[in-house]
This record gives structure tokens, C-alpha cells and sequence, in this order.
């Protein structure tokens, strides 16, 4: 019988690496190929880019305002903030808002800093606006990292009886 010579080839290419009982003989898994010589494997495992880290990650100190029903602060001068932005751009903190009255509003916050500096996030405090007392209010909240520090500024309102009532800051740190 006489095999094309496309066949042929293919017919070679087939037999033609196996031995002489016919098995094909793949060698030890382990092993090199020959003329592999590199048999350091954690230079070709490490196949990932070097990620530079945030460009203002640190950590940041200052004060916050809060504002209800009105442009004065609910917050005296004892008021503290501290933040940190990792080397991802991720921003955590908390911080402090101590009242006239004495008592203390807690803060808490959760944002994400871009490239540019700008932030986006939340920030959770307990307020007693009402008769019902202290509750956890979330707000989101936007502004900016650069050389100077952040700052970062909230404006929402609460549902409180029939009424709206207007809850805002501002934080600012280096």
C-alpha cells in the first residue's frame, strides 16, 4: 500500500517518537528537557508586574465638623480624626465629635482614594436626633488626598418624624 507523502509525514511524525515496544516514553515529569539547563524555577514563576503603592498612602491627623439644622458645628474644639490610606488607596479611620452637651459622636470611615487624589466612601456615625436616641446613620462621603493633607465633606439628610433634617461635615488632616 502506498501512503500519500502528507500521509507519510504524519505516519512519521506519529511512530517516530516511540520506542521500540511501541510506547511512548515521556521521561521523568521532574526532569529537564534536554538542553534546559535552567533549573531555577522561581525566576520564571514570578511573571508578575511590580505594583508601585499609593502615591499619598501614610497616615493622616485632624478634626471634623458636623453640622444639624444649622452652619454651627455641633462639635467642640476636643474633637479628633485619624486616617490611614494604605498602599492600595484604600482609606480607613475613625474619629471623635464631642458635643457641647459632653457626649461623644463616634465616626467611623470607609473610602476608596483614585489616582488623582479623589475620594469616595462613607462614613458612619451614632447621633441622637431624636426621642428614639443614639442611632447609626451611614453617609457618603467624598473629597481629596493630596500634599496639603485630606479633606473629606459629607451633605445628606435624615428622616426625622415628618420632617428632613439636614446632617453634614467636613474632615481635614495631615
Amino acid at each position: 500500500m502506498r501512503l500519500p507523502i502528507g500521509m507519510l509525514g504524519l505516519s512519521w511524525i506519529a511512530f517516530g517518537g516511540c520506542s521500540a515496544s511501541g510506547a511512548l516514553e515521556l521521561g521523568d515529569p521532574g526532569a529537564p528537557i534536554e538542553g534546559d539547563t535552567d533549573t531555577d524555577t522561581d525566576a520564571d514563576a514570578d511573571t508578575e508586574p511590580d505594583v508601585e503603592p499609593y502615591e499619598w498612602a501614610g497616615e493622616f491627623e485632624g478634626g471634623v465638623a458636623v453640622y444639624t439644622l444649622s452652619d454651627w458645628s455641633i462639635c467642640t474644639d476636643e474633637n479628633k480624626v485619624e486616617l490611614s490610606i494604605d498602599e492600595s488607596g484604600v482609606l480607613t479611620g475613625v474619629g471623635k465629635c464631642v458635643r457641647y452637651s459632653g457626649a461623644t459622636v463616634p465616626l467611623s470611615f470607609n473610602a476608596q482614594a483614585a489616582e488623582d487624589g479623589e475620594i469616595n466612601g462613607e462614613i458612619e456615625m451614632r447621633l441622637t436626633l431624636s426621642q428614639e436616641g443614639e442611632q447609626s446613620y451611614v453617609f457618603d462621603l467624598y473629597g481629596a488626598v493630596g500634599e496639603d493633607g485630606v479633606w473629606l465633606d459629607w451633605d445628606d439628610e435624615v428622616a426625622f418624624d415628618y420632617y428632613e433634617v439636614p446632617v453634614s461635615g467636613e474632615v481635614w488632616a495631615e
